[in-house]
């Protein structure tokens, strides 16, 4: 026995726009005059302008910015004498009212059947005891209360404005999506009681409020201790065992639903695949406005409130839908993530449970007085037992890797296991064994590698606190290891490249690994004195002679240099004064470019550590403009020079002008220089009227102008040498 809860009678808006679509209709949209139009600042802020508008089913935001209002009919409100969305629109700037893109048969109802993984069916009633009649719907997600208590999120209209409450969870294999068509609803066990539901605005409210948050949304907490909710959405493949939680998929985040793929889970239609085809709107289902968004794929009544999610994120629950002229089904999904604010400001934050990843351990291996180390959700504190005691808890880090001292753990075969907990997610408990056997010690210091200065008196590291450690190699020796964990065994080794290996005994037991290390001894680096890192010279003043200091008289100190003008190395050496001084000569001024010079002390075998600078290389800027004048190049003051130079000029070089012209030529040319032309420019050669060709011939004039006067000036200066 069943009944629907909260159906209205009228017309749903989407209804009708199958009608206006089909008969090829078209709306306008609405363009307010300039100087009277105001915009729209939200979805919100429209749902409230237009929510008198009987002919307003979905409002969303449209593709070129302006709110995009769905209309099901263009004459419903004028032919019942109420607003339509055109007289509303006429008082906006930024609305287009347009037909609405789906055609339904019979209007948008909510999906609330007169009917712990999600998907399963429910039971509401307005008695405790479950006697008379009620409403199905489905889980949508399992929650946690903002306590921490388990809890499940449906949608806000299955409990008919609050009139049903009381909460139970029917039998699987008796459910619709299992092929059942009884009119009896056969329950399995209770559930708990609604804390909280909205549909539409606050108090079921129609009529849209500017904080009211309109939604679809409804939390139950669970009061059936029997049960064990799981963060999990079921296929229903398996409801005729009874058992939904036998095939399911992980839940692993909440997110904003997408263009594209999405899956539905409810005890109608069971698990079915679609597209969403609608983002962030509202839709008004019956009398109510619901944000949220619109998808193509099968759902029906009884489906209400059941899980919508993308991959393993929730992002809906099932709000209501129709059965569209094309035969397929549009189904409406609450927004979960505004549907739980709403929730959090009426009642405090409820969360959907999730599946969190189980911890791995990195190795089976641990040494005694090690660590036991893995990986587990980024954040999350993870609790290790071994052989049945906890050892501790711990934090991954934001690489997702642990560590948790086994201190205390004796050698030997281990049962060891893990626990993630995020908020109030936990992992599933995971199973493994470690073997705790002795290891090698470690060599702290010198590391492999290091290159240290002058001698090394001691070598040291960790062990097994009460072990002993034996160093053979470049030094032998033994210590015990302290309580504290570390040893150190005294050394003299000077320079040279050394090689040092430990190995640990504890308890008769010899490890079967040991630790090696290889490190340098090396003389200390030189100084570089006469030229300092990043140093700028011109041409001509850099330094031909490098010079330094060392500690290490007598001792032979190798200089390479290196230019990017020769891309060569040259390498120079000589010997520590007394007085810790050195140099070098180059063997020529050091050119244009970047320059570099490495410098060592070689002691036998062994390289010191490095000295380096690098240093620059600039040109000598060439005279300005200014001397150019000076030398002849315009009028004014240096016209009799210029005429001087002109004439010098062709007496010297105008036989070797060739074709270019004559010694005439160049003495007309001094000619020109006794003030040059009425514009002030300097004499170039060229012919009166020359200068008047169109741009690209006098731009390639005055290139060739140019160039016949640096030959000139340098002509000049080659002259008075």
């Amino acid at each position: 026995m069943s009944f629907s809860i909260g159906r209205g009678a009228r017309l749903s808006a989407l209804g009708a726009a199958g009608a206006l679509v089909a008969g090829g209709l078209m709306v306008t949209p609405a363009v307010a005059t300039e100087n009277e139009a105001e915009n729209l600042e939200s979805l919100k802020a429209a749902v409230q302008a237009f929510s008198d508008a009987e002919d307003v089913q979905l409002i969303t935001q449209g593709e070129n910015g302006a709110i995009e209002v769905q209309v099901s009919e263009a004459e419903v409100g004028a032919q019942s004498g109420g607003v339509t969305a055109e007289d509303v629109a006429e008082d906006y700037g930024n609305v287009e009212v347009v037909p609405s893109k789906w055609n339904f048969v019979d209007g948008v109802k909510a999906w609330d059947q007169d009917e712990v993984v999600g998907g399963a069916g429910i039971f509401l009633s307005g008695n405790p005891d479950f006697s008379g009649q009620g409403g199905t719907c489905s889980v949508g997600f399992s929650a946690w209360t903002p306590e921490g208590e388990p809890a499940v999120i449906t949608a806000g209209h299955c409990t008919g404005d609050d009139s049903a409450p009381y909460v139970a969870l029917t039998v699987p294999s008796l459910d619709d999506a299992s092929g059942n068509d009884s009119e009896y609803i056969d329950l399995l066990d209770v559930l708990g009681e609604v804390v909280f539901s909205q549909f539409g605005g606050p108090g079921h409210s129609a009529t849209p409020e500017a904080e009211g948050g309109e939604t679809d949304i409804t939390v139950i907490d669970v009061a059936n201790d029997a049960l064990t909710l799981l963060p999990e959405v079921t296929d229903w493949t398996t409801a005729d065992d009874d058992d939904l939680a036998a095939s399911t998929t992980p839940i692993s985040s909440v997110g904003t639903a997408e263009l594209g793929e999405v899956r539905k889970s409810g005890r109608t239609t069971g698990n079915t695949v679609g597209e969403v085809v609608e983002l962030d709107g509202y839709l008004r289902i019956e009398d109510r406005w619901v944000y949220g968004f619109g998808s193509i794929i099968e759902g029906a009544p009884g489906d209400s409130g059941g899980t919508v999610y993308q991959g393993e994120t929730a992002v809906g629950v099932v709000s209501g839908g129709g059965e569209l002229e094309t035969g397929e089904t549009f189904m409406w999904s609450t927004d979960l993530e505004h549907g739980l604010e709403v929730v959090a400001e009426n009642v405090g934050e409820y969360t959907v449970a999730l599946d969190i990843a189980e911890p791995e351990l990195a190795s089976t291996t641990v040494n005694i007085g090690g660590a036991i180390t893995g990986t587990a959700p980024a954040g999350s504190t993870v609790t290790v037992t071994v052989d049945g005691e906890e050892l501790g808890q711990v934090e991954a880090d934001e690489n997702g890797e642990f560590s948790i001292s086994a201190e205390g753990v004796a050698p030997g075969t281990h049962e060891v296991t893990l626990q993630a907990v995020q908020g109030y997610d936990r992992s599933d408990v995971v199973t493994g064994e470690i073997e705790v056997v002795l290891g090698a010690p470690t060599i702290e210091s010198p590391t492999d590698g290091e290159r240290i200065v002058d001698e090394v008196t001691e070598i040291s590291g960790t062990g097994v606190a009460g072990a002993t450690v034996t160093l053979t190699g470049a030094v032998e020796g033994t210590a015990e290891v302290a309580e504290d964990g570390t040893w150190t065994v005294d050394a003299e080794l000077g320079f040279g490249s050394h090689t040092v290996t430990a190995a640990q005994e504890y308890e008769g037991e010899t490890a079967g690994e040991t630790a090696t290390v290889e490190f340098h001894v090396v003389a200390e680096a030189p100084v570089i004195t006469s030229i300092e890192d990043g140093a700028t010279f011109e041409e001509g003043d850099a330094p031909t002679v490098i010079e330094g200091t060392s500690k290490y008289a007598g001792e032979t100190l190798v200089v390479d240099y290196a230019n990017d003008y020769t891309d060569e190395w040259v390498t120079l050496e000589t010997v520590v004064a007394e007085d810790g001084t050195w140099s070098v000569e180059l063997s020529e001024a050091p050119q244009v470019g970047q320059h570099e010079l490495y410098a060592f002390v070689d002691i036998g075998d062994t390289a010191s550590n490095e000295a380096y600078v690098s240093f620059e290389v600039t040109a000598v800027e060439e005279p300005g403009d200014d001397e150019a004048g000076e030398n002849g190049g315009g009028g004014g003051e240096n016209a009799d020079d210029s005429t001087d130079n002109g004439t010098e000029s062709g007496d010297d070089t105008g036989a070797e002008a060739g074709d270019e012209g004559s010694s005439d030529d160049a003495a007309e040319a001094g000619d020109n220089g006794e003030g040059g032309d009425d514009n002030g420019l300097a004499p170039t050669g060229a012919e009166d009227g020359s200068l008047l060709l169109p741009l690209t011939g006098g731009a390639l004039l005055l290139v060739a102008a140019g160039s016949a006067f640096l030959i000139a000036r340098m002509r000049k200066a080659a002259a008075s040498l």
